[in-house]
């Protein structure tokens, strides 16, 4: 069944990056009913008649599984422990 948002999708400028190499603009789109999350970079380049243009160069992942957080109490190093709390 095709889904209400199939073959859409948007992407994002990313506020801030760790270096010129990193994308910056980032989003998630919906391809033939599957999920991608999508990096792009701004470049340019010179045409035959030495004009500048711009393009957009994107790449396509697999989203990463969200991963369940655990509620860690305690550590190794720690002495207190889950009802140590004092209030």
């Amino acid at each position: 069944m095709k889904k209400k948002n199939d073959n859409s999708g948007a992407i994002f400028p990313v506020e801030e990056r760790a270096s010129d190499k990193h994308p910056n603009l980032s989003g998630n789109v919906n391809v033939g009913g599957k999920d991608w999350f999508v990096v792009g970079w701004t470049n340019t380049y010179e045409d035959t008649s030495g004009n500048t243009k711009k393009y957009i160069s994107l790449k396509f992942n697999e989203p990463k599984p969200k991963e369940e957080t655990s509620k860690v109490v305690g550590t190794i190093d720690s002495p207190f422990k889950e009802n140590d709390v004092p209030f």
